[in-house]
């Protein structure tokens, strides 16, 4: 992820600049949208149970592999024009997988609660699969024995070529059963690539040009010579060359021969590695490696806040008194008092315990009921591996502001000083003023 920003020296022109922050914004702002989503998706209907249930997404998610791989099979052995000219293994097993996924599609759409959900992107796709394997199945046959002749040509088989869409499936059938759990390591890479997308077109533009401007000069240098013959004739031709050379690494035989032809070609030809291959390739490889990096970790986070949750949610619904499905102050003293479980849980998580309960009661100093989510996430300030932010300055001031009132109140209950007042509000000024400064 790439952000905008402005200096002071370049005023009114972009900068391109890789900002880890911004990344890790974006991507907290993906994983909450998501995690809303998946609240609000709760199964309610029969359909919906059986849709969410952990046993019929990997069913699916087998089938959509068998089914894959079918397609390869299918393409080197089957030769006929449509399914129903097929041999009888091919013939019955068209027939399965397409009853498979007709149910499949039926079961979804059952679990949807409102028409909105109708026009997600995924289940369109899947709906033109399954509609394109019904025709290619069913109908097609149905409108043969109708009519009496063969509705698609041996000679063109374009449902063929829609079949193999869908092995694009898997992506679906791989968020839909929650696989993309099981494999961390793919959602990593897959994410870290969409992400860093913009960053990478960037860098193979840089890598064009260069190309390009290299391209030419080479053509005008050898284009007449023999050692130009093929690779440098004309522009187009050696920018094929100059970019395969950089994908594919330098030929050794190339450079001898350029080396041959002058020490100033075998300069210029190094240079244009050194750019392309050495600055450029590794650049981007470093880009790629800082954002699969933050990726990572805000997958680590995500893992973390979705097992707190589950684990503290628990505790939660027993103390639950009045039925809001929220932690209140109370609930969460007698959650701290009855349950040293929880505490336990907590620093199994890498939660540091003592500092949690030494700030537990300033985590409701600005609310009375909090969700079990919020509280996730202030409790997830408490790891011991998490690096300081500006925010957490912040609220380090206005923690200590808070206590410095409440012992000022104190003393003043007891002796009635009236100076306790003028210096209550003399700190509070200067932790205002600091707290404006440390924000910009």
């Amino acid at each position: 992820m790439v952000n905008n920003v402005m200096t002071p020296v370049d005023k009114g022109k972009k900068v391109f600049t890789l900002n880890a922050e911004d990344m890790r914004r974006r991507l907290r702002e993906c994983f909450k949208r998501e995690c809303i989503q998946s609240e609000e998706n709760v199964p309610t209907s029969i359909c919906g149970r059986i849709a969410r249930s952990n046993f019929f997404n990997t069913c699916v998610l087998v089938i959509i592999i068998l089914n894959s791989l079918w397609i390869a099979v299918d393409t080197d052995f089957n030769k006929s024009g449509s399914v129903w000219d097929a041999p009888y293994p091919f013939l019955i097993t068209e027939n399965l997988f397409c009853l498979f996924f007709t149910v499949e599609l039926v079961v979804r759409m059952g679990a949807f609660q409102n028409a909105a959900q109708f026009c997600d992107g995924w289940f369109l796709f899947d709906s033109s699969l399954t509609v394109m394997m019904i025709w290619d199945t069913w109908v097609s046959f149905l409108v043969k024995t109708i009519s009496g002749h063969n509705v698609i040509s041996s000679q063109v088989r374009s449902f063929t070529v829609l079949r193999v869409l869908r092995v694009l499936r898997i992506a679906r059938v791989a968020r839909a059963a929650r696989i993309i759990n099981s494999l961390p390591e793919l959602r990593v890479l897959v994410k870290g690539m969409v992400i860093a997308m913009r960053s990478t077109c960037t860098i193979l533009a840089l890598l064009l040009i260069i190309v390009y401007i290299f391209a030419i000069l080479f053509v005008q240098l050898l284009s007449e010579s023999q050692v130009g013959k093929g690779w440098f004739e004309n522009v187009p031709q050696a920018m094929n060359f100059l970019l395969l050379q950089t994908l594919a690494g330098a030929d050794v035989n190339v450079i001898n021969k350029l080396l041959a032809a002058g020490w100033t070609y075998y300069i210029l030809y190094l240079t244009f590695v050194f750019m392309g291959s050495l600055t450029l390739m590794n650049m981007l490889i470093g880009v790629l490696c800082e954002v699969v990096g933050v990726v990572a970790q805000i997958e680590e986070e995500r893992a973390f806040h979705d097992e707190a949750q589950s684990y503290i949610a628990n505790f939660v619904d027993v103390l639950d008194m009045d039925g809001d499905h929220k932690l209140s102050k109370v609930e969460f003293l007698q959650l701290m008092e009855r349950d040293p479980d929880l505490l336990r849980g907590l620093q199994a998580f890498g939660i540091d315990v003592v500092a949690f309960c030494d700030n537990a009661i300033a985590l409701f100093s600005d609310t009375d009921n909090m969700e079990v989510g919020d509280f996730v996430e202030l409790v997830t300030q408490f790891r011991s591996q998490k690096q300081t932010t500006v925010k957490d300055l912040v609220d380090m001031r206005k923690f200590i502001s808070m206590q410095l009132r409440h012992l000022a109140e104190e003393v003043r209950g007891r002796y009635g000083h009236a100076r306790i007042e003028a210096a209550l509000d003399l700190t509070h000024s200067r932790d205002i003023t600091a707290v404006r400064y440390q924000t910009g």
